[in-house]
C-alpha cells in the first residue's frame, strides 16, 4: 500500500495539474481531521513537495493566485457559461448542448471552443438549476451519511478506514471537478458512480452493525 501511495503521489506531482493538487490537499485535511489531527502539519510538507518535485512547480503553484495564462482562460470560459445560465437558469439548454451554444455566448476575446472546465457550471448550462440541485442533493446525502458513520465508529475497524479512504477520494474528485471536466468523462463518471455506490453500501453496512 505504501508503494502504491508513493507511485500515485509521484504521478500526481508530475501532472502539474493545479486542480488535482488543490483537490488532494483539501481532501488530505479532511482525512487527517478524522484520522489524527496532530498530523495536519504535514500538509505544508506536501505543498513543498509539489513545488520542488513537479516540473515548473513553483511557477504552477504561484499561478493558482494569478489572473494570467490558463487561469485567465478559465475565467473567460466560465463567463461564457454564466452568460448561458442567465438565459435558461432553471432548465438549461438541454443535455449535451453546451458545445452547440457556447460560441454564441462566449466573450468575444476568447477564440476557442472547449468544455467549461467546471463540471458544475457546465451541468447548470445543460440541465439547469433544477437538474444541478438534484445532483447536489445526492452528493450531500452520500457525504453526510458517511460522515455520520465515521463520527460514531471513530475508525475502530478496517471498514471504517476503508470508508474514510473512499470518502477522501470522493471529495478530492468533486473538488477537482470545480476546475475540470471530470463529470463529463465517461470513464471517470463510471468510476464516480461506482465509488458512490461503494460509499453508500459501506455506510449502511457500518450503520447497521453499529445499531446492532
Amino acid at each position: 500500500m505504501i508503494l502504491v501511495f508513493v507511485l500515485g503521489f509521484y504521478c500526481l506531482i508530475r501532472t502539474s495539474s493545479r486542480g488535482a493538487w488543490i483537490g488532494f490537499l483539501i481532501s488530505l485535511v479532511f482525512f487527517l481531521f478524522f484520522y489524527r489531527r496532530k498530523l495536519l502539519f504535514i500538509v505544508p510538507v506536501f505543498i513543498g513537495l509539489f513545488i520542488l518535485i513537479s516540473p515548473r512547480g513553483l511557477e504552477r503553484f504561484i499561478s493558482i493566485f494569478s489572473l494570467e495564462g490558463t487561469s485567465l482562460e478559465r475565467l473567460q470560459i466560465w463567463s461564457g457559461a454564466w452568460n448561458m445560465i442567465k438565459v435558461h437558469p432553471l432548465l438549461g439548454f438541454g443535455i449535451n448542448t453546451y458545445s452547440n451554444y457556447f460560441p454564441k455566448y462566449k466573450p468575444p476575446e476568447y477564440p476557442d471552443l472547449c468544455y467549461a472546465h467546471n463540471s458544475y457550471l457546465q451541468m447548470w448550462t445543460e440541465i439547469g438549476f433544477v437538474g444541478l440541485a438534484a445532483f447536489l442533493v445526492i452528493l450531500v446525502i452520500v457525504i453526510i451519511s458517511a460522515i455520520k458513520v465515521l463520527k460514531k465508529r471513530k475508525l475502530d475497524n478496517i471498514n471504517s478506514f476503508i470508508l474514510l479512504g473512499l470518502l477522501t477520494g470522493y471529495i478530492s474528485f468533486l473538488i477537482q471537478s470545480f476546475l475540470d471536466t471530470n463529470l463529463f468523462s465517461l470513464v471517470l463518471l463510471t468510476q464516480f458512480w461506482l465509488l458512490t455506490v461503494f460509499i453508500l453500501c459501506l455506510s449502511k453496512f457500518e450503520k447497521d452493525n453499529y445499531a446492532g
